[in-house]
């Protein structure tokens, strides 16, 4: 099997083993990724039109097949795991915008705040004042 008869290949019957034998690389399709990354195919299926940035690049191989070389996964895996160990996924951001942010809480006041204010003798903007907002 040469590697131009590939891009006629459904991603569904591709396995790895069939792709590195014939071109000295392993690339794989959704199913494989997902078991890889732990996400449903359809998760993934979705997320290379909508989302791609969630997943490793993807290897074109002039066809329309979705397919990922196993060691840009490997890669991509490793990058996620440092950005994750310098940046938490669950850390706050300090964002100067934040912080500088001189216009105050935006929005309704909701029904505790309006309580709270006519409890106090305060204006909704007195009492977010009162409570530290800008």
């Amino acid at each position: 099997m040469h590697a131009e008869s590939f891009s006629r290949v459904q991603y569904s019957t591709i396995t790895p083993f069939q792709l590195s034998a014939s071109a000295g690389r392993i690339v794989i399709g959704i199913k494989e990724l997902s078991e890889i990354i732990h996400k449903s195919p359809s998760t993934i299926a979705t997320w290379v039109t909508t989302a791609p940035q969630k997943l490793p690049p993807l290897f074109k191989d002039g066809s329309n097949s979705v397919l990922w070389m196993l060691e840009d996964v490997w890669r991509w895996q490793d990058e996620v795991r440092a950005r994750s160990l310098i940046q938490p996924w669950n850390a706050p951001i300090n964002n100067e915008a934040q912080e500088n942010n001189t216009k105050g809480r935006r929005g309704a006041p909701s029904a505790i705040e309006k309580t709270a204010a006519k409890n106090a003798g305060l204006s909704i903007k007195e009492y977010r004042k009162s409570k530290g907002h800008k």
